[in-house]
């Protein structure tokens, strides 16, 4: 119940985001649709190895200054998945929790918890 913000992989393929979708919602139950979720890989490409680091790095300085990036290019998510996208531009808002997720090739995967410092 304390998430605030879930950064995903987002990779764009049929297949990885429809499997985020799903762990999201695993996740957050009903709270899956209001949680704000994003990506920040279509803004700084898919730099592989340094992937996960940017994108947290980017999401902790979102928490920090207030606000949580567009997931650019994102046009329209799978009708099946009802998460809270954030896309076209930034949004306000007030993070004390967040989760970054991040897959490999060969089926690493990790689940990076951040909570502001009190």
């Amino acid at each position: 119940g304390a998430v605030d913000h879930v950064n995903l992989h987002g990779t764009g393929t049929l297949a990885n985001d429809a499997a985020e979708c799903r762990g999201v919602e695993a996740l957050l139950g009903e709270r899956a649709r209001r949680v704000p979720v994003n990506s920040l890989k279509p803004m700084i490409g898919h730099t592989l190895g340094a992937a996960g680091v940017l994108e947290l790095a980017g999401s902790v300085l979102g928490m920090y200054e207030g606000f949580i990036a567009p997931t650019l290019n994102h046009e329209a998510s799978d009708p099946a998945c009802h998460l809270d996208v954030v896309k076209g531009e930034s949004r306000s808002t007030h993070v004390d929790t967040l989760i970054s997720t991040k897959s490999a090739f060969g089926g690493a995967n990790v689940a990076i918890v951040v909570r502001r410092a009190a």
